[in-house]
């Protein structure tokens, strides 16, 4: 019998994929939107690291179990059971959270920017600066030139 998890993790998967590769032109350096930049490498980051780990945990472990449970039992031995995996994706959601803070140090005026630290600029001025990134951005994300 095949679990939930296993069932719906395919298409979460293939979901994922399709938000990453849609991102993916925001990777490199545009002239001055370097905000735009680091959210679209944070929000990669972290949806990557997502992606890897339900295929991991859900299609790639239920598909083993289904085939050979002994296997699975195996390879999480090997690997040091899951806390070296789950080591890994932690790593990497840190990584994409670090490019988001990035972002939001970016979007801060030039003349206050040097008044906070990366990990301050969240709530300057007295709060979150994704707003301003989704006002900025959503009105003419499909009029941009490059």
């Amino acid at each position: 019998m095949t679990d939930l998890n296993v069932i719906t993790s395919l298409p979460t998967v293939a979901i994922l994929a399709l938000v990453l590769r849609g991102l993916a032109p925001f990777w490199t350096r545009h002239a001055g939107k370097e905000e735009l930049c680091h959210f679209a490498r944070g929000l990669g980051w972290i949806i990557g690291v997502f992606l890897l780990r339900i295929f991991y945990w859900g299609a790639a472990r239920g598909v083993v179990l289904q085939i050979d449970p002994a296997l699975w039992r195996a390879w999480s031995g090997l690997v040091s059971g899951s806390d070296w995996i789950n080591g890994l994706f932690n790593i990497g959601l840190c990584i994409g959270a670090w490019h988001v803070l990035l972002a939001f140090h970016a979007m801060i005026p030039e003349p206050d920017r040097r008044k906070w630290s990366v990990l301050a600029s969240p709530f300057y001025p007295q709060g979150w600066c994704f707003a301003r990134l989704v006002r900025r951005y959503l009105g003419n994300w499909r009029t941009r030139k490059d």
